[in-house]
């Protein structure tokens, strides 16, 4: 998605555009996403959101926090595709939030709390 493109959609329609692409380009579906625990998926969210706050301050002139990205990235480190665009980490990291939603939500229904 081009920095064009993002700004004339919003956040929501820009995280379900994510979620979507998770789901149909990589094949991470809800019944996927069902056999991981919630917190990886937040992890893997905080990742994406440290790079974005990391990208916003260093444009405005702050430093950037103590802790990488990577260190929050749940998986092997090649698998973590870091971009220069705070939207695009943003919807990414939304994205992976509603995962982990959609997971909490599962393990729940497993454990027959819902």
């Amino acid at each position: 998605m081009s920095t064009h493109a993002a700004t004339e959609i919003s956040g929501v329609d820009a995280i379900a555009a994510e979620r979507a692409r998770q789901q149909t380009d990589e094949g991470y579906t809800r019944e996927y996403d069902a056999h991981l625990r919630p917190q990886v998926l937040i992890d893997a969210a905080l990742a994406y959101t440290v790079q974005a706050q990391d990208h916003l301050s260093a444009a405005d002139g702050q430093g950037v926090g103590g802790d990488s990205p990577e260190s929050y990235w749940p998986w092997e480190l090649d698998s973590f595709r870091p971009n220069d665009d705070e939207l695009r980490s943003l919807a990414k990291a939304g994205a992976l939030l509603a995962a982990a939603y959609d997971c909490a939500v599962a393990r729940r229904v497993r454990l027959g709390e819902v």
